[in-house]
């Protein structure tokens, strides 16, 4: 049976993923395209121009829409142009530049921007689920082919890259899987063992991912003469089909990366810096009975310590990224590729690099910032790794994050580890985020005062018990 090729064929597919990628992300005004470029907009949706957030959220609203229902182009037009119209973003607009004071003319809303607003978002969602299919898919599907329309309006770099078979995480994927650029229509599909067979097709294995010399002028603000802090075009090299040197194909400027990916990134949150306080004053260790426990807000006894070899924790003097990916490896997962964790109760977590990842630090120098090496926390990642993978209790509740003003439902992953005669409980929390579990932060709790101690433990020992092993 032939598959749907296009835009218009990621409508048979079901729509839960691609949802689910739009309902996760923030808002964000900016004025030019390039203020937002790669993973960003796995976190937040934007339209360059804008500067009201009501237009911005009518926009988004409209295209939440068209995904949760299935709508054609048209009917989106439909829904925004008296809207835009009524609200005064449409056709020229003049704006003053805050530098010389001029004014200046711009594009606001039209039609064209609407086709080019609907067919980006909606193509992102949709290969964003289709990744996250792909990926629960892998042991069964280990493959994945690109796929171009390949008709007259094909960008050439799109249509080199048709047929081309990779493995699910072979890194080339985190560049050019689909969209590469504003109105592609590229898709993704997997494949099996017996596919690939049936279909005489051979998977790449000297793909590399290469960063171009010259990736043209970096664009400018003309109203400030700010240019993005970094600004370079990647893609990948292959060996050229006709048998002869390699082929580079490059994705278009801020669009080589893989919404999939990245989207599992950003559903992990910023680490907090510390937990909310305790309430438990009576110790890790509750008098009394179950009755007791239920009754005073104790958690019960905690679990019996397991033995944890000194040898494996990690020494001092590494560079951050160098403790960040020891972390990561048992999981899958590097700095630049997020991984999905199935825990002992069957739940996905993601684990990833904005984990430890200082956000407002890396916006501002335009590269990763990481936190990893606070209070000493370096040293003890690999326990803390094997406390999500093997935790003795697991518990979850929903309670108020003042930051961002709202409920959110969380899990704490506890074990009680012993070393060298000295007990260590290892924490890690993680919320939430429309698909799966996202972490927010892990580390070792450690207090000079042992009641203290207890008390903090007791306090993390709340809400509904999922797990104890």
């Amino acid at each position: 049976m032939a598959e749907p090729s296009g835009l218009s064929g990621l409508f048979n597919l079901p729509p839960e993923q691609a949802s689910a990628y739009l309902k996760a992300k923030g808002e964000r005004l900016t004025w030019n395209w390039w203020e937002m470029q790669r993973a960003a907009h796995a976190a937040d949706f934007t339209v360059a121009k804008l500067a009201k957030l009501d237009v911005l959220q009518d926009i988004r609203t409209a295209v939440q829409a068209a995904i949760d229902s299935g709508q054609t182009e048209r009917w989106f037009k439909a829904q925004l142009v008296d809207t835009l119209k009524a609200k005064g973003w449409w056709g020229p607009q003049v704006d003053v530049d805050p530098v010389t004071m001029e004014a200046q003319l711009y594009q606001a809303g039209s039609l064209r921007r609407l086709q080019t607003i609907y067919r980006t978002n909606l193509q992102t969602a949709y290969m964003a689920g289709r990744w996250q299919q792909f990926a629960a898919q892998r042991e069964r599907a280990p493959y994945v082919q690109c796929l171009a329309v390949m008709d007259s309006n094909t960008r050439p770099a799109h249509a080199a890259l048709h047929g081309l078979v990779f493995r699910i995480d072979d890194p080339a994927l985190g560049v050019i899987a689909p969209p590469n650029g504003f109105n592609c229509r590229c898709r993704l599909r997997n494949l099996d063992e017996t596919e690939l067979a049936e279909r005489g097709l051979s998977v790449e294995t000297d793909a590399r991912v290469v960063v171009s010399p010259d990736p043209g002028p970096a664009p400018v603000d003309p109203r400030t003469g700010e240019s993005p802090a970094t600004w370079q075009r990647r893609g990948v090299s292959v060996p050229s089909r006709t048998g002869h040197g390699r082929e580079t194909l490059m994705a278009d400027a801020g669009w080589d990366y893989n919404p999939g990916e990245a989207a599992g990134a950003f559903r992990t949150p910023a680490p907090r810096a510390d937990l909310p306080p305790s309430t438990w004053t009576g110790g890790a260790r509750c008098p009394g009975g179950a009755a007791d426990h239920a009754e005073s807000g104790c958690p019960g006894p905690v679990p019996t310590p397991r033995p944890f070899d000194a040898g494996l924790l990690l020494p001092a003097g590494q560079a951050d990224a160098w403790y960040v990916e020891r972390f990561l490896a048992p999981f899958g997962a590097d700095l630049t590729r997020p991984a999905v964790f199935e825990d002992v109760t069957g739940e996905p977590l993601t684990l990833s690099a904005e984990l430890f990842t200082d956000r407002a630090k890396t916006a501002r120098a335009g590269s990763p910032i990481y936190k990893v090496q606070k209070n000493g926390r370096e040293a003890w990642l690999p326990l803390l790794a094997q406390t999500i993978r093997e935790p003795q209790e697991i518990w979850e509740r929903v309670e108020y994050h003042a930051a961002l003003d709202k409920t959110v439902l969380r899990r704490r992953y506890l074990a009680w580890w012993e070393l060298a005669g000295q007990e260590q409980p290892g924490l890690a929390v993680f919320e939430w985020a429309a698909q799966w579990w996202a972490g927010v932060t892990t580390f070792p709790p450690a207090f000079a005062v042992p009641e203290d101690l207890a008390a903090y433990i007791a306090e993390q020992r709340r809400g509904l018990l999922r797990w104890r092993g």
